[in-house]
Parts: C-alpha cells; structure tokens; sequence
C-alpha cells in the first residue's frame, strides 16, 4: 500500500483512529485484497474482449467510498483509488485524469479501431500526462492499429516514457517498445505471436528487460532476444516446449527463475490429467534444474509450474486467475 504511513499521520484528524484505520496496516492491506485487482496479468473474457470483467470494478468504487469518510480517510484511500488508471471498466466511472495525474501509477486500457490516427497520439499524450507512471496495461488492441502505433512511437524519437518499468502489451502495439527505455518487465497474452513485440524490443535497445513473460517464440527468434537481453533473470515457457528451448537459457548468466505453465488442452489429446509424473513433464522439470543450478546468478532461484483458470486441476481458479507452485530444485 504506497505511502500508506506518511497519509495516516500527515494530518490531525479525530478519525485517524477509529474504524478501519484502527487496525494495523497489515491488516488493511489483507482486507483489500477481497476485492479484485487489475494485475499485469489480468485478462478479459472472450465474449466481452474490449472491457475487463465487472468484478474489477468494486475495488475502485470501494476506494473512492472510504476516500470520502473524512479527510485522514481521503488522505490514505484516494491515492489507492487512484494509483490504477482503468479505461476499460465495466460500468465505465472517468474521472478528470488532470487531478490525479501524479498519483497513477498504472494505466490500463483498450483500444479500438475507431479513428486510430487520432486516438493513438492522445493515448501518447495521456501518458506523457502522468509524470509516476510504472505499468502499462494494453487489454485489447485490433491488428489496424499496428501502423499508427509504429508511426507514433518509431518514426518520433522523442517520446519516451523511462519511468515505465512494467508493460503488457499486445502484438499490433509492439512499437510501444521504442519509447520504453527503462522496461525491466514484458507480458505478452499467451497463445499470441510475440515475433513483433522481441523484434521491437530488440530494435529498441531495450537491454534492461529482467523478465519476459508468455513470449511464444520460434527457436531463432528467441535466440537473437537472449543475445539482446544480457540482463534477463526471469521466463516464462510451456512445459511442452522442446529442450533446446530450455536448454538455450544456459546463455542467460543472471537466470533464477524459470516458469512452466501447464497447458491443459495439450495433456488431454494423450492424457486424462497433467501430473508432474507424466513423463514430458518430469524430463522438462529435470532439464530446468539443471539449467537453473548452472547459473551463475547469486540470487535465490525458482522453478515454479504456472496454471490458469479455469482448470480442471485448480477448479477455484477463475478467468485468467494464475496458481503458481514452487518445484523446488532438488
């Protein structure tokens, strides 16, 4: 919770005490937590792909409820109300981005292909708008876009955005990259052709970029990103992949962590469930392990299986919910 101490005592206020802000801080933040929050991995449904679904829209409104209590509770609920920009909530509550504009700290939109040449470079100049910004979240982006994007962020040098370190972006955005200096975090929605958005990155110089995240590549492409990226220590595969795939990560002299996400559809064309028993399984978990105990990275290192929901196997999962289990490298 940013900044949550300083805005609890920055004022004398008679409520400063009672209610929710009698209990620890900890306590707060865990109590928050029962309404969902926009992640860099949160996704929409199929049937409605421009918006996120309606159950992200509570937070916000909770928020915004709290913040109007008094004023030590606007103190410390309005910048949490606030610190996520959200265009494609479901119903939509806008709100004059001018006032608030140094307290987002993500901005989550869609984008459509209504009038892309004039939408684009507004979309630029609300980010150039919001001087803390650290994510940006691209929900949905059409294919049509991909030229004005390469036009507003290729061809102008001069946009650059160094306080973003986190972006999850779609295909027909990869120009974002070229404004994007500082990025040390890339998401890309999986099942999704991420060759533009590695071609970007590359091109870009982006030579900061710690952790990709669902980069569905070809063997050859995915060589030339590690050549690129001396600074990667975090990436997510299918656990179906090739060796070569996993075996390539040797070059990566900062990796601690590998992620295998378990691809359902596939186990169930030869099994009824996927277990790490399953041969594939066990030979990729061992290939990883020794990949991992190779590295000369001197951090804490990980290798964890990735699902998402819905699952036959974590049934409490919802709709594009992430369980992460840890392997363990022995």
């Amino acid at each position: 919770m940013p900044d949550i101490i300083a805005s609890r005592t920055s004022v004398v206020d008679s409520n400063a005490d009672k209610g929710i802000l009698v209990l620890p801080l900890e306590l707060i933040s865990e109590t928050l937590k029962n309404y969902k929050k926009i992640e860099i991995h949160s996704t929409s449904d199929d049937s409605t792909p421009f918006v996120l679904p309606r159950g992200f829209s509570v937070r916000p409104g909770v928020l915004r409820a709290l913040s109007q209590v008094c004023q030590v509770y606007r103190e410390v609920f309005l910048p949490l109300a606030y610190e996520s920009l959200a265009t494609c909530l479901y119903p939509k509550s806008g709100h004059n981005i001018k006032s608030h504009h140094k307290t987002h700290r993500q901005i989550t939109v869609s984008l459509t292909t209504y009038k892309g040449e004039t939408a684009i470079p507004l979309f630029v100049a609300c980010l150039a708008a919001l001087p803390n910004l650290r994510s940006i979240k691209i929900v949905h982006a059409p294919a049509s876009l991909m030229k004005p994007f390469r036009d507003t962020f290729k061809q102008t040098l001069a946009i650059s955005f160094p306080t973003v370190h986190t972006v999850a972006v779609r295909p027909p955005c990869h120009g974002l990259m070229f404004a994007l200096p500082e990025v040390r975090s890339v998401w890309v929605d999986w099942h999704l052709d991420a060759t533009q958005v590695a071609t970007s990155l590359i091109n870009a110089g982006c030579k900061k970029v710690e952790v990709l995240k669902n980069f569905d590549l070809s063997y050859s492409m995915l060589t030339r990103l590690l050549n690129k990226t001396p600074m990667l220590r975090h990436v997510t595969l299918t656990i179906y992949d090739e060796m070569k795939y996993f075996e390539i990560l040797k070059r990566c002299k900062r990796l601690d962590t590998i992620e295998l996400r378990m691809e359902q559809v596939y186990f169930e064309k030869k099994y009824r469930e996927p277990t790490m028993d399953l041969p594939p399984v066990a030979n990729t978990i061992k290939t990883c392990r020794a990949v991992l105990k190779a590295s000369p990275s001197s951090e804490s290192k990980f290798l964890r299986l990735v699902e998402v929901g819905p699952s036959p196997r974590a049934p409490e999962l919802e709709e594009g919910e992430m369980s992460y289990t840890d392997i363990g490298l022995d």
